[in-house]
């Protein structure tokens, strides 16, 4: 039977400076039909029988599985207004923020009186004991410069898993002297040494308003977490 050679697509070397990719022997593979057919369906057949795979169609395939050459970012998202408030407090308010487009409004207090308390799950493309790297999206309610001090306390857990911690970390953001400007603070990378897939992460987001320096309200509005894909999916239902 005719041996199976995927032979990778590659940018010529003249115009990249760089080597073409080596050939990939997948005629362990000639029986399988199922990969027969998805490279009689997506790739184009040569007339030595060899396959070039388009540069960007898929970067390996094993038994019909996707898996990339590179890893790559998402984010892991928490619109503010997916949070729930402290039962014990009140704070932060639902502000105004103008023409009746609301936000919460964090005020410089103690942290335990203002906070927003939130749960998320780590999808199934998460490359498997990755960090997580957390930030907030912010913006300031006046032209004031002074620094917003926010605070991260969280948990996580993989299935069947403890909750670890309470861990915490914290971020401090000036304001640039532009009200309502769109602001990004990264607090920084959380462990994933032990989580999987279908993981979960319960936080609590504060400001630290007795130990900042900026006047007004501090509008959150989002917090994420980025996280690295090696898969579109994962093959089994609970673990990769």
């Amino acid at each position: 039977m005719k041996k199976l050679i995927f032979i990778l697509a590659f940018i010529p070397a003249v115009l990249s400076a760089q080597t073409p990719n080596p050939l990939v022997d997948i005629s362990k593979y000639h029986d399988n039909t199922r990969v027969k057919e998805m490279i009689d369906n997506n790739f184009s057949n040569m007339t030595d029988g060899s396959y070039t795979i388009p540069l960007g169609k898929f970067d390996s395939i094993v038994t019909g599985a996707i898996y990339y050459s590179d890893t790559y970012h998402d984010d892991l998202r928490v619109p503010l207004t997916n949070t729930r408030i402290n039962p014990a407090n009140s704070e932060p308010d639902f502000e105004d923020m103008g023409n009746g487009a609301f936000a919460w409004g964090f005020d410089a207090a103690a942290d335990s009186l203002h906070s927003l308390n939130f749960i998320a799950q780590i999808p199934h493309k998460y490359k498997v004991g990755t960090d997580l790297d957390a930030h907030i999206h912010w913006t300031p309610s006046t032209t004031n410069t002074g620094t917003v001090r926010w605070k991260l306390i969280y948990y996580t857990a993989a299935i069947n898993g403890n909750m670890s911690g309470p861990d915490s970390l914290y971020i401090n953001d000036a304001g640039d002297g532009t009200a309502y400007k769109h602001q990004l603070a990264d607090f920084g990378d959380i462990d994933g040494s032990s989580l999987g897939i279908s993981s979960v992460i319960i936080g609590k987001l504060s400001r630290v308003g007795d130990d900042d320096t900026y006047t007004g309200s501090a509008y959150g509005l989002e917090i994420d977490f980025h996280y690295e894909i090696d898969q579109p999916g994962s093959a089994n239902e609970y673990s990769k």
